[in-house]
């Protein structure tokens, strides 16, 4: 888990999806600081979690981003250590899986 990331200067406003979507195409992880709407946010979170897949840790309190398998594919091709924060039905998914071990591992 990463820690210590700060906001940047250039977000003026945590809920307005330009900045935030810039930000995070960035740095992912700075997903954290975005309004509770924007980590709601497909286009968002998809843009965060293939800069830093570990912001999936930050998407929707709701689980059901984290729950989409596009979005759980494109965390762990990213960052396998992702799957940690899979839902553990898209856990056990081949595809999900093999592309955590090509994150982690690879060629």
């Amino acid at each position: 888990m990463k820690e210590g990331t700060s906001k940047p200067k250039g977000v003026k406003n945590w809920d307005d999806a330009a900045q935030v979507t810039k930000a995070v195409k960035r740095d992912g992880f700075l997903l954290k600081n975005a309004s509770e709407k924007l980590r709601g946010d497909a286009g968002v979170v998809t843009k965060a979690v293939q800069t830093d897949g570990a912001a999936l840790q930050h998407a929707d309190l709701s689980g059901i981003l984290r729950g989409n398998r596009k979005v759980a594919l494109t965390a762990v091709r990213q960052d396998g250590e992702a799957l940690e924060f899979v839902p553990s039905d898209l856990r056990s998914d081949r595809e999900v899986r093999q592309n955590m071990q090509l994150a982690q591992y690879p060629a």
